[in-house]
């Protein structure tokens, strides 16, 4: 919890968070301000997980076309050699 600057020793050992002036202002303006870091933690952690998996899906997609476009060409290449030994025959 909070304890005031002017405050007995047993509540300033017992806070964790110890306001050195003596003004309840101060204390919204921390809450406050803790409330926005937080609040921007969770976006950036939000905004990471988003591009993060975007990233993943965009390497699983190019491996796919990667391994369909190896078949593909090894198909043809497979299909002239055996057309050209076949035409030496």
């Amino acid at each position: 919890g909070f304890a005031m600057g002017s405050g007995t020793e047993a509540a300033k050992e017992a806070g964790e968070i110890v306001v050195l002036d003596d003004n309840f202002r101060s204390i919204k303006d921390a809450v406050l301000y803790g409330r926005t870091i937080y609040h921007n933690i969770l976006k950036f952690c939000k905004f990471q997980l988003v591009i993060n998996v975007a990233a993943v899906v965009v390497s699983a997609i190019s491996l796919v076309l990667v391994i369909l476009l190896y078949r593909v060409y090894r198909r043809h290449l497979f299909s002239e050699l055996s057309n050209e030994s076949a035409e030496k025959i």
